[in-house]
């Protein structure tokens, strides 16, 4: 006991031992960087996961840069524009699909409550599934959104759905097995697959959007079977160890997380609203061709937009959640956001000044306007480049409230800038430049408030280390 106190008192140096200590925390910092940046990239570590995750991310890029002027070339604007419908109805319900609590799957206590909570998502999705099939025969609803060419495709849309919500949730328990490599190559062959199936469709039965739908259909789906080949046997074995309670199990695990399904899904359901209400309202203000333009100009700056972003946030998720990272959570989220925000300097400042001209060469004449939408829509990717892979945080600081008020916020400032531009200028690519201006300074706040419950979370995770050395 006394060697502790000893230990604990405070100490000085003196002037002349000071130069000496210095140069010897300098050596040892300089040791202990190499031995980081070995740790960091070494197998199973974070370094290396996030480079597994990252091969697989390139791939998908590729081949979908590579793509784009065939699928332009074999789809005209108006199948583009029923795509991008297709696509807003399979945003705006996957925040209902499986009632958010796949996200409860990587925090969960146990591995076997993590196993349950994915059993509980799967059947939420199967279920939404029908309704969503039942919702999409009232034309009248449709009609009123601006969707009501999608009604033929009610039977594609309602198993996209539920396919949309099998998918998150079987991330999300891989997430927890740190199976990286696996998430790895699911993404790859969706987006084989997906690519594919569209270019395949339209070459031997060009008929609209459907190729494209199909080609997304299966995309997906084959991905699900490469996550969900080893399920079975461990779904034997969970249901063994819960023999005859198995629904009271799931009851009494749906009940602990009822959170999730109250609150998380308005939130996803206003933050699709904001990503998706260009859709509704451009189909209205200026007709399907230039709703096609829009999408495909989209499409193009989401796909590694979002390949680098999903596969970031599946990372950082369960990164997030250990304790070490907890009480340092605020440096991460600013060396993140520097991070990111040198990786988009370089492409998005040459699609700034070369977008006309590269989208004319690569998807043909007809494609022109495209790429000026996609040179005033970059500070919506920058931002969203930035906030989104971390943007999870929130439920990590039970901060689910903050996040539907920010959701509205997006919400309303989009829903304003549309109005307020097409009233203004009458021209679709203004009204995108001040929608798009509208959602950065969005992003902004959304980060302002990251920061914050970063603080929040790393000041109770060193207050929670002191009382355990106590």
């Amino acid at each position: 006991m006394q060697s502790l106190v000893n230990a604990a008192k405070p100490f000085r140096i003196s002037n002349a031992d000071a130069p000496t200590l210095l140069l010897h925390a300098n050596a040892v910092g300089e040791d202990r960087g190499k031995s980081t940046a070995s740790h960091f990239l070494r197998k199973g570590a974070f370094g290396h996961r996030v480079l597994t995750l990252m091969s697989a991310i390139v791939v998908a890029q590729v081949l979908s840069v590579l793509a784009a002027p065939i699928l332009s070339r074999l789809y005209d604007p108006a199948a583009f524009g029923v795509y991008a419908m297709y696509t807003t109805v399979l945003m705006l319900s996957a925040p209902f699909v499986c009632g958010r609590y796949e996200l409860a799957i990587v925090p969960a206590d146990t591995d076997d409550e993590a196993f349950g909570l994915l059993l509980i998502s799967c059947v939420t999705a199967v279920l939404f599934g029908v309704v969503t099939l039942l919702a999409l025969q009232e034309y009248r609803a449709l009609a009123f959104l601006g969707l009501k060419p999608i009604a033929k495709y009610s039977i594609a849309v309602a198993i996209s759905a539920v396919l949309n919500g099998l998918f998150p949730a079987f991330v999300q328990y891989w997430i927890r097995e740190t199976q990286f490599r696996k998430l790895a190559v699911s993404q790859i062959v969706r987006s084989v697959a997906m690519t594919g199936g569209q270019v395949s469709i339209a070459e031997i039965n060009p008929a609209g959007a459907s190729g494209m739908i199909i080609g997304q259909m299966g995309g997906i789906a084959l991905s699900i079977l490469i996550l969900g080949r080893t399920l079975p046997s461990r779904f034997a074995s969970w249901k063994t160890r819960h023999r005859g309670e198995a629904l009271r199990t799931l009851r009494t695990l749906a009940v602990r997380h009822r959170n999730h399904p109250i609150f998380l899904p308005w939130g996803g359901l206003v933050d699709a609203l904001g990503h998706k209400l260009p859709v509704l309202m451009l189909s209205v203000f200026y007709g399907p061709v230039f709703l096609g333009m829009y999408s495909l100009a989209d499409r193009l700056l989401k796909t590694p937009s979002m390949l680098i972003g999903e596969s970031s946030a599946q990372v950082l998720f369960q990164k997030m959640t250990e304790p070490d990272v907890k009480a340092r959570m605020p440096r991460l989220i600013a060396v993140w956001a520097l991070g990111m925000t040198l990786l988009a300097v370089l492409p998005f400042t040459l699609l700034h000044f070369f977008s006309r001209p590269l989208f004319t060469f690569a998807l043909g004449k007809q494609w022109a306007l495209a790429g000026s939408i996609a040179a005033v829509l970059i500070p919506i990717y920058w931002g969203g480049l930035v906030v989104s892979p971390i943007s999870n945080l929130l439920v990590i600081g039970n901060r689910q409230a903050l996040s539907v008020l920010i959701q509205v916020l997006f919400l309303v400032v989009g829903f304003g800038s549309l109005w307020i531009g097409h009233r203004i200028f009458s021209d679709g690519v203004q009204t995108l430049r001040l929608y798009s201006i509208a959602q950065w300074c969005v992003y902004v706040i959304y980060y302002a408030a990251l920061i914050g419950t970063a603080k929040l979370v790393a000041r109770k995770q060193t207050e929670w280390s002191d009382q355990c050395a106590v």
